[in-house]
């Protein structure tokens, strides 16, 4: 168990994490001085590598696919770092105008792409990793979305996006080499919370506050399966090969696991104890493990003994055929 942001008596929660590599990244915020942080840490040395704080506003931060490159968004600046120096690699002026600031972040797998979401109209982003400058800008919607966090989700091949502004019940497909909308989803009946995508982007995940989790084909909306808990959702994450997916409600606090597409549950556990919740959740690179983030502030780190499987079904008995009958016999008579 990693702790990040612990501070004595202070408890940060834990907002979102992104796993890349042997790096994770979490963001987390102090409640009562509205404290807003990002930490990198080395997995394989459980050591913290660097800390970000901004007050007020708060801040946004993304970690590449592989650990390589990480992004953060501080007064209105925009800086990329290599993990492994912490070198500076550009900082760019972010040119969105208040109150509608930068509110959405991420990275490629290789650290190649920057998206960032904001701005007036509102507005998806390209910017290229190695000198900052803009590849593309399309708008998504004419008027601004004022909420502090867009989630933006990445296929691990590179090729799709998933965003969702977490204000109403939309969510929308795009591609990630030319920026197009490819088709805009309302699957929930109140605001989406969080999404996710398998490895090769062909399967999407939302969870909302309405209690509902959705998993569904990303290519058309067309609902594979859904599995409610008591209140919100919070977190929902898809395992690398798309057969795996977990969940948590704000209220029950209790994990679920579920095979995919069936979205028939393998397991579940309670973080209810805790007077806490998963805020985040994410599977590690190679599926056999996964990071769990709580409200209350801990990260746990989860590694599977077994490969969980989908329950399968009683099979069938079927009575044994009746012998034929021998047509010698038959004709003798």
């Amino acid at each position: 168990m990693l702790r990040p942001f612990d501070k004595g008596k202070r408890t940060t929660g834990i907002q979102q994490l992104w796993v890349g590599g042997t790096r994770l990244l979490a963001l987390g915020r102090e409640p009562k001085t509205y404290l807003h942080m990002a930490e990198l840490w080395d997995l394989g040395k459980s050591r913290l590598l660097i800390r970000f704080d901004a007050r007020s506003r708060g801040l946004l931060a993304a970690l590449s696919g592989d650990g390589t490159r990480i992004a953060v968004e501080q007064d209105q600046k925009l800086l990329l770092f290599e993990t492994g120096s912490m070198k500076r690699l550009w900082e760019i002026p972010i040119q969105f105008s208040r109150p509608h600031w930068l509110n959405g972040l991420a990275l490629s797998k290789d650290g190649s792409r920057v998206f960032i979401t904001g701005g007036e109209p509102f507005a998806l982003r390209a910017l290229d990793g190695k000198t900052g400058k803009e590849k593309w800008n399309v708008i998504y919607r004419d008027e601004p979305v004022t909420t502090k966090r867009v989630d933006i989700e990445l296929s691990l091949d590179g090729k799709l996006g998933l965003l969702a502004t977490t204000v109403d019940e939309q969510v929308c497909t795009w591609t990630t080499r030319t920026g197009e909308i490819r088709d805009v989803f309302s699957l929930h009946d109140k605001r989406v919370e969080a999404t996710a995508l398998s490895g090769d982007g062909k399967i999407a995940a939302t969870a909302s506050a309405d209690g509902w989790v959705k998993v569904w084909e990303s290519r058309n909306g067309k609902v594979l399966s859904s599995w409610q808990h008591e209140g919100a959702v919070a977190a929902v994450a898809i395992a690398p090969d798309g057969k795996m997916a977990c969940s948590c409600g704000v209220k029950d606090g209790r994990v679920s696991f579920r095979a995919l597409p069936s979205g028939k549950e393998i397991d579940s556990f309670d973080v209810g104890a805790t007077k806490s919740y998963a805020s985040s959740m994410v599977y590690k690179p190679d599926g056999k493990g996964f990071f769990l983030g709580l409200s209350a502030g801990a990260v746990f780190d989860f590694e599977f003994a077994d490969a969980p499987k989908e329950p399968k079904e009683p099979k069938e008995v079927k009575e044994p055929a009746a012998a034929p009958k021998n047509n010698k016999d038959a004709d003798s008579k």
